[in-house]
């Protein structure tokens, strides 16, 4: 019996395989299988999978005939799957040993749609440091049940969070199956995980965490996002799919709606930052703003005191409220001042000796320094 499928896309990583594949092959959980789908490799990484599956039977390379993207090769090898659950692993990146056997246990134990875990290490020049999000007060010692749902994706508590990553999932395979779930099949910039991830929580997974199963995430400038040029169809095809995904939400489950809108704008806001330079800011910004304009979020469903959801939101009403990037930016700082301006007179109501300097100004042989509402102004005289 085939326990867990192993699935790994592989393009062009011949130089980080070798230690991908021998993290999978060496696990202490033996019933296993492996699918490697080469997506048409221009260097040695498909000699790599065929050495490997020469001395390992639990490996199975399909080639797929033209190069599609990581999407459709997890499609790929997620149908030609048998195991009883399904794991993602990304060919640059490797785990440890006991990973699928403490995430396998984990499932069985509490029957489990998903389980996660938050033991996530970086991977850059060697140098391992935490993931992001991934803390050192995270519980190890016991696996654990909970309910997951959106509110999961930006905890206070970091033994709850899930991440959009599926490389920190085991999927039971009859769960994704009956609900239709699979990776979008654009070649580039879909978003894949974070569509994955929308998709499962529309079905109320059940879920379990168990972070004595450690994930190695390498960090390296030459992937196929980083190397990329074309933001605007990256992100442009991110919010396609999304459409998608907010009309299979309309259809099943629209009270959902809220979070999901949430979490698209942070996703996307996120990209906005990495993706934004001089030549295609005003661009990127008019293809998020269309998309926002499209989307309803009611200020009654915002929890204000939620610094993620306040934050998000704000940026809504900024993007959808503001016809141009300079504009934008205009408001966005002014929004900067008076937040500045608001946690000052906090200060005041909750601290006895501070003071707040509502306007003055101040003379000296070089400049003029103005206080005005809190916020100091300085002026350089001209000589």
């Amino acid at each position: 019996m085939i326990k867990v499928s192993v699935i790994i896309p592989v393009y062009n990583v011949e130089s980080y395989l070798s230690e991908c594949l021998d993290s999978v092959v060496n696990q202490t959980l033996k019933d296993i299988e492996i699918i490697c789908i080469d997506d048409c490799s221009t260097d040695n990484s498909y000699n790599i999978l065929l050495e490997y599956a020469n001395k390992d039977s639990r490996i199975k390379i399909i080639k797929n005939i033209e190069n599609n993207g990581v999407g459709f090769a997890r499609n790929v090898g997620q149908f030609s799957a048998i195991g009883d659950y399904i794991y993602f692993i990304d060919p640059d990146d490797y785990i440890s040993l006991n990973f699928l056997e403490e995430l396998y246990n984990t499932a069985v134990k509490y029957n489990s749609d998903i389980v996660n875990t938050n033991n996530i290490y970086n991977n850059e020049n060697d140098i391992i440091s935490r993931f992001w999000g991934s803390s050192d007060s995270i519980n190890v010692k016991n696996d654990y049940e909970v309910t997951i749902n959106f509110n999961n994706i930006h905890p206070s508590d970091n033994n709850l969070r899930i991440y959009y990553t599926l490389w920190t999932k085991l999927f039971k395979r009859s769960f994704i199956l009956e609900n239709n779930i699979c990776s979008p099949e654009n070649k580039i910039g879909a978003a894949y995980d974070a569509y994955f991830v929308f998709k499962v929580l529309l079905y109320n997974p059940k879920s379990s965490f168990n972070n004595k199963a450690v994930y190695y995430y390498r960090i390296r400038g030459n992937s196929i996002i980083r190397s990329s040029e074309n933001y605007y169809n990256i992100i442009n095809n991110i919010i396609n799919n999304y459409y998608n995904i907010i009309d299979l939400y309309i259809s099943n489950n629209p009270s959902l709606l809220y979070y999901l809108y949430i979490n698209m704008i942070a996703t996307l806001l996120n990209l906005f930052d990495k993706y934004s330079f001089d030549n295609s800011v005003s661009s990127l910004y008019i293809l998020i703003k269309e998309f926002i304009n499209k989307i309803y979020i009611d200020s009654k469903s915002v929890d204000f005191n939620n610094y993620f959801e306040n934050n998000i939101y704000n940026e809504y009403i900024l993007f959808y409220s503001n016809i141009s990037y300079e504009n934008y930016i205009i408001n966005k700082n002014l929004l900067i001042n008076i937040k500045k301006i608001d946690d000052k007179i906090d200060k005041l109501y909750t601290d006895s000796n501070s003071r707040l300097d509502l306007f003055s100004i101040k003379n000296n042989k070089e400049y003029f320094t103005i206080i005005l509402f809190g916020i100091k102004i300085v002026i350089k005289k001209k000589k």
